[in-house]
């Protein structure tokens, strides 16, 4: 049972150990507010990259951004950017969004992709067809500005999809 809480740091300080930051809506979605150990992480989305962490103990990757190793619990962690590209582990397809602003996307695909680093992470499949997403299909990341915010969000689109065998 996890009975971690999420704790608000005053004033808006986000660099307080443990301080999370509720999430900015724009236009009904959630917009991420960075962190100390997320900062690093949004503003290279903003450049279009996707970056995760590295344990120089254990050598092993990780993704989300953590202040230590989820394996060996190591403090020394380094950046590294992801390649793109990568393969649907898991999805569904939304039907019946959990609010209004949601509901003007769908119908929707959210994802478990395992990036070809060894990372895994949850986002929607955008700009591909429904009926094409499948388990085990390529993936290239792409990043998303959601309306009232200059964050980018990545997302994840398929590749190679032969035209004539998509309906």
């Amino acid at each position: 049972m996890n009975t971690s809480s999420t704790v608000v740091a005053p004033s808006g300080d986000s660099s307080a150990p443990g301080a999370r930051n509720p999430p900015v809506f724009t236009d009904g979605r959630p917009v991420p507010t960075p962190d100390a150990d997320s900062r690093p992480y949004w503003e290279a989305a903003n450049r279009g990259e996707f970056l995760f962490q590295r344990c120089t103990a254990c050598g092993k990757p990780q993704f989300y951004a953590r202040a230590l190793c989820r394996y060996c619990h190591g403090r020394e962690l380094t950046w590294e950017r992801a390649a793109g590209g990568g393969r649907v582990a898991s999805f569904t397809q939304v039907s019946r969004a959990p609010s209004d602003a949601f509901a003007r996307l769908g119908p929707y695909v959210i994802a478990l992709i395992d990036l070809d680093e060894g990372v895994r992470f949850l986002c929607n499949v955008i700009d591909s067809p429904l009926e094409a997403v499948q388990i085990g299909a390529r993936i290239r990341l792409v990043f998303e500005t959601r309306e009232g915010s200059a964050q980018k969000i990545p997302q994840a689109t398929l590749v190679g999809l032969d035209p004539s065998s998509v309906g």
